[in-house]
C-alpha cells in the first residue's frame, strides 16, 4: 500500500477564499485540488474531455458555494470530492448513460484474451452496481480501492475512527456486491 500524503488547503487559505476578495487565493485551492478532481471524476465517467468538464464544474461550483463551506473536523477534501461527486451524479441522471457493450467478435479470441474479456466485462458490471451505491460509498470505496489510501488517512479525511471507517468500508463492499 503506498502513502499518499495529499496536502489540504489551510484555514488560512480557506478564509481567504471564503471571503472572496482576493484571486490568487482561489487560484491556489484550485492548484492544490484539481488534478486530484479531475483523476477522481476520470475514474468514474470514464471519458477525458466529460471529465474534464466535471471538474470545471466542480470548482464553479466550489467558488460559487465555499462560503457556505464549514469546517466540521474533517478536511476541506472530503466536501470537494462531494462537490465533485454531486455533479458526476447529476451527469447520470441527465444522461441516462447507457454503457456500451463489448462489440461483436468477428473472430475466435484466444484463452488471452477471454481472460482479458472476462475482466473488462467484470470492471464494467463493478461500475454499473457502484452508479447505483450512495455517495458515501462512492466515495469511501474510491479512496480505499482507487487512491489506495490506508483506513487511518480515510478515517482522518472524513472525521470518523479507523475502526468506524473499516466497518463504513466492509459494509459499502457488501452494499456494492448486492449490486452485482
Amino acid at each position: 500500500m503506498t502513502d499518499h500524503s495529499w496536502p489540504e488547503a489551510s484555514p488560512e487559505l480557506l478564509a481567504r477564499v471564503q471571503a472572496q476578495t482576493d484571486e490568487s487565493a482561489f487560484i491556489e485551492l484550485y492548484r492544490l485540488y484539481a488534478q486530484r478532481v479531475l483523476r477522481f471524476a476520470l475514474v468514474k465517467v470514464r471519458n477525458q474531455e466529460l471529465a474534464e468538464d466535471i471538474a470545471q464544474e466542480t470548482f464553479v461550483s466550489i467558488l460559487k458555494y465555499v462560503h457556505t463551506y464549514q469546517d466540521q473536523g474533517r478536511p476541506f477534501s472530503a466536501w470537494v470530492f462531494t462537490v465533485a461527486m454531486n455533479h458526476i451524479r447529476a451527469h447520470y441522471r441527465k444522461q441516462r448513460v447507457e454503457f456500451v457493450e463489448d462489440e461483436v467478435l468477428t473472430q475466435m479470441p484466444d484463452e488471452r484474451q477471454l481472460a482479458g474479456m472476462h475482466q473488462q466485462r467484470e470492471m464494467i458490471d463493478v461500475q454499473r452496481a457502484l452508479v447505483q451505491c450512495s455517495p458515501a460509498d462512492q466515495l469511501i470505496l474510491h479512496l480505499k480501492y482507487i487512491e489506495d489510501r490506508a483506513n487511518e488517512e480515510i478515517a482522518e479525511m472524513l472525521g470518523i475512527s479507523a475502526n468506524t471507517c473499516t466497518v463504513r468500508i466492509h459494509r459499502a463492499l457488501k452494499r456494492l456486491r448486492k449490486h452485482l
